[in-house]
């Protein structure tokens, strides 16, 4: 598993009771990512959730069709839709914006953007890929996909904004990630488990 540095310093300066409906996707701008899924449920969770916003970051080989759709749902439908390259800095303000970031991804190991996006105290809907479940058990530490169909995304956004435990989730989710990836978490694990091979190999034997 992949810490979170130290020095990046993700952390929740916002409750989710202070954040509008702002529903997020950050990430590489490719069809195994699921940003052509994302995109398509925009407008269906839209028509289910009056003042629902939506904000994308990232870029790849697919952004200038993310682009164009991107300007199509706000001319067309008049969706809140921002668009922006990478952040290098600023990510965590981002992500304190949030109400809900969105990972449909086909195959990842672990998004980074998870164990981020947690730790500043936005929950996460995300696919069971990888090491996804490892992180997110579906209404304790998370939501989770069992299918990256746009309107199962639509769904389920509209499910967990009028989740009456969201904020629930969002702090188990975040004490999760404290507690096992990040930085400071990793080092004790590894101090923990050298104490124990040095213990063993110390042992008498006979």
């Amino acid at each position: 598993m992949r810490p979170i540095h130290r020095r990046r310093r993700y952390k929740k300066t916002k409750r989710l009771s202070e954040r509008a409906n702002v529903v997020g996707f950050v990430g590489r701008m490719t069809r195994e990512k699921g940003i052509v899924d994302f995109i398509r449920a925009i407008p269906l969770a839209a028509e289910e959730v009056p003042d629902l916003k939506f904000s994308i970051v990232g870029s790849g080989p697919l952004s200038d069709w993310v682009n164009e759709q991107c300007n199509r749902l706000r001319a067309e439908q008049g969706i809140d839709l921002t668009l922006t390259n990478w952040v290098e800095t600023g990510l965590a303000d981002y992500y304190n914006e949030l109400k809900l970031l969105v990972l449909p991804t086909y195959v990842d190991a672990l998004p980074t953007g998870i164990l981020e996006a947690t730790a500043c105290g936005t929950p996460v809907l995300a696919t069971s890929v990888g090491g996804i479940p490892d992180v997110i058990v579906d209404e304790e530490t998370g939501f989770l996909l069992e299918s990256t169909a746009p309107e199962r995304i639509a769904q389920r956004i509209t499910m967990i904004l009028n989740y009456r435990e969201l904020e629930r989730v969002a702090d188990n989710a975040e004490g999760l990630v404290r507690q096992k990836f990040t930085a400071t978490a990793a080092t004790e694990r590894y101090e923990r488990i050298l104490k124990e091979v040095l213990r063993d190999v110390r042992r008498p034997t006979g």
